[in-house]
This record gives C-alpha cells, structure tokens and sequence, in this order.
C-alpha cells in the first residue's frame, strides 16, 4: 500500500450515508427563482433552498424507520427545511383538536419537549407565515433557543396572515448564534417593533443577509433605530428593504464596512428638519439598487472617485433633463485602471408623468452625456429605459 493510499481518511458508514443521501436531496429539480429566493442565493453556501420533493420525502421516511444506522441521517434531511411550524405542532396535538378551535390547545407535556427538540435542533431553513405556525406560537410558553441550528429565518407577522403580534418573546427562541439569512415582514406600525430591531444584533451576530419588509407605517424614529441596528451588524453583506426610507438612512448604512449589497428605495418627501445631505463614499458596495423619486438625490451623494460598483441599478421616478443623467455618469467616472463597474441599468417607472408635452419638449442623450463612462473599462451591460427620451440617430 502506498503512503498515499495509506493517508486518505476513510469514511465511516454513517458518513457514507450522508453523502448518499446528499446526493439524493441535491437531485431534486431547483424551482424557478423568485423574490424569496433569490435574496437567500447572495453570499450563502450550503444553506438548503430546495425542499425535497413528496417522492424524496416519502424516501427519507423510510429510510429512517429502516434500521438505527439510517434514523439519524435520513431525519437530519427530513428535517432541515420545514415551510411551518405545523411538523412539531402534531408532535404533541392532534389535527382534529387544531382545526375543532372549541378549546384552547395543551402545552406540550415533558415527554413531548424531548420529541420536540429532538426535531427541532435538526431545521435549518423555516418559515414562519400560516395560522398553524401561530398555534405552535402560542401553546408553546418557551424562552430559550429552541433552534440551535437555524440558518434561514423567514418571519411574516402580516395581520391577516398570522393573528398574532410580532412579540420578542415568541421571535426569540429563532435567533441564535448560527442564524445567516434573516427575512422578517411586519408592520411598521407595530409598537414591539422598535424593540425587536434592537436585539437583533446582539442576538443574530452572524447574518450576513438580511431582508425587512416593513408594509408601510415608516416614521423617522422607526427609521433611525432602523439604521442604528444595521450598522451594529458585524458580518452583514447585503441588504434588501422593503420600504421607502429617508436619504439620512442611506448615508448612515452606506458607513458600514461589509455591506456589499443593498436595495432599498428613498423617500419622495425629507423631512424639512434634515440637513443638506453630504457626499458619501460607497467603496464597500458592490451592488446597488435603489429606487429614487428624484435623480438629483443619488446625484448629490455620490462622492466621485470613490466608487467600487460591480452593479447599479436605479429606478427613477422622474426624469426631466438630460442634463441630470450625464451629472450622474460624471460622478461615477473613476480612473480607468480603478474602475469595477460592469452592469448599469437606468429605468424611468412613470415616464408619463415626467413630461405631458413629451413629443414636443424631447431631450437628447448625445455622445457627450455618455462620454463619463467611457473610463469604465469593465462595463459589460448598459441598459437605459427613459420612456420616450430620444437617441441621437448617428
């Protein structure tokens, strides 16, 4: 035997199975991306996105009935990725007693706390969005981290889809140490909401993606807490928010020194106590979308020179002048040999509002508006949708 065959570490039968059974989850055909997907795709390996399908289900059950060297592998995928709280529910209730709602549920006995958590500490991925997810919720007076090994947390407290209140003590036994991808929708209006934004980053340490749908109800104490809690973050790399924040929140995250992604839209409105917002630097970013009701707001922040953009992505409002495209072009000119920028799309979403007479008053995007971009030596892919803005024809 040679001394590298001899050196090769040997698996175990139990590994041998999880790599097996690896190879049969990963067989599962990938759905479609979508809106909830693809946030979760951004800087985050292994994390289950898929879900097995029934045919793969119905296989890990069996397998793990089979015999004992099987049970703890063919559970760990079984369990991994629940899109409910309904699994452990029927770990101590019945369906009949859930859906008959003639008397309040019993809390789950001592014998049913250790089927419980012999489940629980195996999911990877939850959501948490159904009535049944609520029931589990609310029979269920715990404390402490019920889910050591969470990585993918997907909280809707929309009224009409959860009848309870987003609450710190129902949320908190999901945060924990491993968590990575973080997606929470809730009101914005919701007085637990200020509190809830204030643990998360001594709860949630490592997430490194984060996503708030805030429905409304923004306010510029929520706002400023908001950016407070972003900031305190240490490993987060991208950011998508659902809501229409204020410019000071975009200065205020822009400081920190890993986010690399973030997609939000600014306030049409500032407040008038504001100050004149000054130029930051965006060199950590490397993807940024942002829907702008004036082009002017991003115009006046971007500190030229010192961007380091892969991807730009803005969703305008209003576009009157030709003249405010090419000041945007020039404060994104940088020396050719520092240039990242390879994707830029501009789309106008109500060109019909910005010009009534547009076929009378049309402005020119000449060679000279584009000119500013000509030191991105790495632009790939340039994509301008102004409505009925006019090319030159040579």
């Amino acid at each position: 035997m040679s001394s590298e065959t001899g050196s090769r570490n040997h698996l175990l039968i139990e590994e041998l199975f999880y790599a097996v059974l690896h190879c049969l989850v990963d067989a599962t055909p990938e759905p479609s991306p979508n809106g909830v997907d693809v946030p979760y795709r951004l800087g985050t390996k292994n994390i289950p996105i898929r879900a097995p399908d029934p045919d793969t289900r119905r296989a890990l059950a069996a397998l793990a009935r089979t015999c004992r060297a099987f049970t703890c592998p063919a559970l760990d995928f079984l369990w991994r990725r629940l899109d409910s709280l309904g699994p452990l529910l029927w770990c101590f209730t019945s369906r009949e007693a859930v859906y008959a709602r003639r008397q309040r549920l019993r809390p789950p006995s001592p014998v049913d706390w250790d089927v419980i958590k012999r489940y629980a500490c195996r999911i990877h991925y939850l959501e948490v969005h159904d009535a049944l997810s609520s029931y589990f919720l609310g029979c269920v007076p715990f404390e402490t981290n019920l889910f050591p090994n969470l990585k993918v947390l997907k909280w809707n407290a929309q009224p009409n889809i959860i009848p309870i209140p987003i609450d710190i003590k129902l949320i908190q036994p999901f945060f924990g140490p491993t968590l990575i991808v973080l997606d929470v929708t809730v009101c914005g209006r919701d007085l637990a909401l200020p509190s809830f934004l204030k643990v998360l980053p001594s709860r949630c340490p490592a997430v490194t993606t984060a996503r708030f749908d805030f429905m409304g109800g923004e306010n510029l104490a929520l706002m400023d807490i908001f950016s407070r809690a972003i900031c305190s973050f240490k490993n987060l790399k991208s950011l998508i928010v659902k809501a229409f924040v204020y410019t000071r929140v975009l200065q205020d995250v822009a400081r920190s020194t890993q986010l690399q992604e973030l997609c939000l839209s600014l306030q049409c409105r500032q407040p008038q106590d504001l100050s004149k917002p000054s130029e930051i630097s965006l060199r950590n970013l490397r993807r940024l979308v942002l829907g702008v009701p004036d082009l002017r707001q991003i115009t006046e922040l971007l500190r030229p020179g010192h961007q380091s953009f892969c991807g730009l992505m803005l969703r305008l409002l209003r576009v009157e002048f030709a003249t405010l495209i090419g000041s945007l072009f020039t404060r994104l000119t940088m020396h050719p040999q520092k240039s990242t920028l390879n994707v830029l799309h501009l789309r106008s979403t109500r060109p019909h509002f910005d010009l009534l007479n547009i076929d009378q008053l049309p402005f020119i995007l000449s060679f000279d508006t584009f000119r500013p971009l000509t030191c991105h030596i790495h632009l790939r892919e340039l994509v301008i949708k102004l409505g009925k803005s006019h090319l030159p024809q040579r």
